[in-house]
């Protein structure tokens, strides 16, 4: 599917952009944002950095989805219906994901040690290379149909975005964990992750096998296009 600059699209890429900024400021400024909001309660500040990574990361990775949405609504509603996708994604995600955060900050004293996190590192490894990690990502290509008059062209793109929030929780989730196991660099894996997910949600569907599967697709789609010198070898 191609991926066009709407106005949509391009909402998803300054909100991400901009809770970017707050992210790296945050991590910047740690001590500086404590001292403004320690009346706030310690989970309250905990959720909000969690909703600021979802759209950070995970808003830009549904790009693809947003188009389908687009290019398949009513054009009178077709903008309303990507809000709608993109808020049923945020709350199931927030709502989900925070909740298994909660549990992996009970089990992170298991990573204080130096192998501990390494171990991770390696679980998630050889979830990447599974064929339940690839059913998961051959699941986020499965779009639902748009069309339908009255309140179901408005529940539609609802449902739609909390079946695609669901496969991409079982997906990404363990990647969303990286930051908290390396917490001395948590921006940087952050980072690492984020890029990680956005180049990995080009894939095509592949075969449900145990493989070891790198996403290099948009790589090789900008050297196509732009004759990028450095990516002959991909």
């Amino acid at each position: 599917m191609r991926l066009f600059l709407t106005p949509n699209t391009a909402v998803i890429l300054l909100s991400s952009m901009f809770a970017w900024y707050i992210l790296i400021f945050l991590g910047d400024h740690g001590e500086h944002i404590a001292h403004h909001t320690e009346a706030l309660p310690r989970q309250e500040i905990e959720f909000l950095s969690f909703m600021l990574m979802i759209v950070a990361m995970m808003w830009p990775t549904q790009l693809k989805e947003v188009t389908y949405i687009y290019t398949h609504s009513n054009l009178e509603v077709r903008l309303f219906s990507s809000l709608l996708y993109i808020v049923a994604y945020t709350i199931v995600w927030s709502a989900i994901g925070y909740a298994a955060l909660a549990g992996l900050g009970m089990l992170l004293p298991l990573f204080s040690n130096n192998i501990g996190p390494w171990l991770f590192l390696l679980a998630i490894a050889m979830w990447q290379c599974s064929p339940t990690k690839q059913r998961l990502r051959n699941a986020c290509h499965k779009h639902r149909p748009l069309t339908g008059g009255h309140w179901k062209r408005y529940f539609t793109p609802m449902i739609f975005g909390s079946e695609q929030c669901l496969v991409c929780i079982g997906s990404c989730l363990p990647l969303m964990f990286l930051p908290y196991v390396f917490s001395e660099i948590h921006t940087q894996v952050m980072i690492f992750v984020f890029v990680f997910m956005l180049l990995e949600s080009f894939e095509n569907p592949d075969r449900e096998v145990w493989s070891i599967k790198l996403p290099l697709r948009f790589i090789r789609m900008l050297h196509h296009r732009l004759k990028l010198p450095f990516a002959n070898w991909i």
